[in-house]
């Protein structure tokens, strides 16, 4: 009886020093993946809209953290329709910048691009410790190892977890919110009680609260939540209503931030086109562009994708294994405590709900941009890991248990190469003609200088002169009306070459031209007078 014990004592402390190493692997991982090219120049895949948000640190480095008046460096009307020259930048709640430009106000020597994209990380690091957490309790050792690999090593994730853009830094705050509703839950369920675990359903509240005022679309995190709640179903009414206080009253801060930046309406940029600009919501390009390309091509490199089905079908499969024939029974199938599949998988199937409305609600903005689908990935990897875990659990002995682990193994594989063959490119520098040439507006004009950067629209040439400005060119004049007093181009086109005429060129080369707008060029007879 004692050998027993002692071999039961041994295999348990084997199992905890595996799991603490494979969890420190999993932590030294993440950091070193993360790390690829992170003194990059900011000029990577979807810079156009990490620079909005850099600028604003930098704004609030050069001239203080202003948290009710952030600005940025576009002053043209392209975002709002109107004219933008105090620069103000009303979207998210500033927090990520305040905290970021804190840090380089403490130690000026760190770099801007560097130090934004390690917050990113450091944010993603605390989601990911958030994801092995809930996982562990949800659904076990297991899923938890599997989840914590996806999370750390798919591509999409990658980069994702290192932009210089506030989603990383939203999710971190909504599966923060998470946990505090998970260690809750399980407080109450122990303790019969409520109100001895009320601090984590306040702090819930107020980290949800932080998750929509750094993004509003952690609104949809709610059914995850929701699923959460349920796994904790022999509740009374109380725990319900006290949750669903807590959490609605998070969105009052919300609700005062959108109201305050409705007094700058030319930093609020036209966003109603987000939802179904373009009319594509459930059509055939809707279902491709989100289903096909996005999550089978980009996160899961086609491969992998067949597991998010296999998951939500592990978590249904109660219901296919019964006979619910009648409405009652089909009652019964889910509010019924020992029968309800929702205990164990409404988290999940909450949560894939949840995001899937997602989707359909923004559907012109997510079909526009890829970084739009960050939300989803937490959702996504937590549906891989159980459906793939759940696969292999479907093998009636251990050597076929063995081998279909291998096939899931081999399967992840091809799905991570296949993923970083199409993100890869996502890392380099679109163009190095920006950089040489903000470099040299830098030298060549005063930090207060206004810039034309001309880049269709693009800020990401703007951004790499550190200088506030117009990324478009035409209508010079009224630009110059406006308090333009440089032009810089890397495209020597009609235009640059008419104000190579008219204005003096401070510098010229193959990459870019950097044009005076103060100074005319002065015609023959000026130089006969002089």
């Amino acid at each position: 009886m004692a050998r027993k014990h002692l071999a039961k004592f041994a295999w348990g402390q084997w199992l905890r020093i595996t799991e603490i190493a494979l969890i420190l692997f999993l932590i030294l991982a993440f950091v070193a993946v993360r790390s690829y090219r992170i003194d990059f120049p900011l000029a990577d895949w979807h810079s156009f809209r990490q620079v909005d948000t850099a600028s604003v640190t930098r704004e609030f480095v050069r001239d203080g953290i202003d948290i009710l008046h952030p600005r940025y460096h576009d002053v043209s009307n392209i975002q709002s329709g109107e004219l933008n020259l105090e620069g103000w930048r009303m979207v998210e709640f500033p927090l990520l910048n305040a905290l970021t430009a804190s840090i380089l106000l403490t130690v000026p020597e760190l770099d801007l691009v560097v130090t934004s994209r390690a917050v990113s990380i450091a944010a993603s690091f605390v989601s990911l410790l958030c994801l092995l957490y809930l996982s562990r309790h949800l659904y076990g050792r297991v899923v938890m190892f599997v989840v914590g690999a996806m999370f750390t090593f798919l591509p999409y994730s990658i980069y994702y977890s290192r932009v210089v853009l506030p989603e990383p830094f939203m999710v971190m705050w909504a599966l923060l919110a998470a946990v505090a509703l998970q260690v809750w839950g399980m407080g109450v369920a122990r303790k019969k009680t409520v109100w001895k675990h009320w601090i984590w359903l306040l702090l819930a509240g107020v980290f949800f609260a932080v998750a929509l005022l750094v993004k509003p679309v952690a609104i949809f995190f709610v059914p995850f939540y929701i699923g959460i709640f349920w796994r904790y179903r022999r509740w009374r009414v109380l725990p319900w209503v006290t949750a669903a206080v807590v959490l609605g009253l998070s969105v009052l801060p919300l609700i005062w931030w959108r109201s305050w930046i409705q007094q700058f309406p030319s930093g609020i940029p036209a966003s109603d086109w987000l939802l179904n600009g373009n009319g594509i919501r459930l059509k055939p390009a809707w279902w491709r562009w989100l289903f096909a390309d996005r999550i089978g091509r980009l996160m899961f490199g086609y491969w992998g994708a067949s597991f998010l089905l296999i998951g939500w079908v592990a978590g249904v499969r109660a219901w296919t294994y019964k006979k619910l024939r009648t409405p009652r029974q089909w009652v019964q199938a889910v509010f019924a405590y020992k029968d309800a599949w929702l205990r164990e998988e409404g988290a999940l199937v909450f949560g894939g709900l949840g995001m899937l409305a997602y989707l359909v609600i923004f559907a012109t903005g997510n079909v526009q941009h890829d970084y739009y689908q960050v939300p989803l990935v937490p959702i996504l990897v937590l549906l891989w890991a159980r459906g793939a875990v759940w696969l292999v659990r479907q093998g009636s002995g251990v050597w076929q248990k063995i081998e279909l682990a291998g096939v899931v193994g081999v399967i992840a594989l091809f799905s991570m190469a296949f993923s970083w063959y199409e993100v890869s490119g996502w890392f380099n520098v679109n163009n190095w003609a920006y950089v040489s040439a903000g470099e040299a507006i830098q030298r060549l004009t005063p930090e207060d200088a206004l810039i034309i950067a001309p880049g269709f629209g693009d800020t990401t040439f703007l951004f790499q002169t550190e200088r506030r400005g117009w990324p478009i060119g035409f209508e010079i004049e009224d630009k110059i009306a406006a308090g333009a007093q440089y032009y810089a181009s890397t495209a020597y086109d009609d235009e640059a070459r008419r104000l190579e005429a008219e204005y003096t060129v401070l510098e010229k080369t193959d990459d870019y031209i950097i044009i005076d707008l103060q100074q005319p060029q002065r015609t023959e007879d000026e130089y006969q007078t002089e």
